[in-house]
């Protein structure tokens, strides 16, 4: 199962002749996290940020948290079904992706 996904590419992957799935995954600013929104939604917060910050705006922004999540691959075995190769192509790094692209 993959988490929060952007963009997913159906393409051939592996140059076999067959369709296979790649699922980008996460949030490089995450605007629903709840901590973040309940800190940040308290007024004497936000006054305290303005009066001792010189880039208030900036600070609230940088403090969004980010996810990083695996990114997915999935094997077109030829049958309707797919296998999870995430973790033999190098996917069981964490990164940033919130779309895809092929060129």
């Amino acid at each position: 199962m993959t988490d929060w996904s952007w963009g997913a590419l159906i393409m051939d992957l592996d140059n076999d002749g067959w369709k296979d799935i790649f699922v980008a995954n996460g949030i490089y600013k995450d605007l629903l996290d709840r901590d973040y929104l309940n800190f940040y939604s308290d007024p004497s917060v936000m006054r305290s940020l303005i009066k001792t910050e010189k880039k208030a705006i900036l600070k609230v922004i940088d403090m969004i948290p980010s996810v990083k999540v695996p990114n997915y691959a999935f094997h077109n075995n030829k049958d309707l079904t797919f296998t999870n190769l995430s973790v033999d192509l190098g996917s069981q790094y964490t990164f940033l992706f919130q779309w895809s692209c092929l060129r």
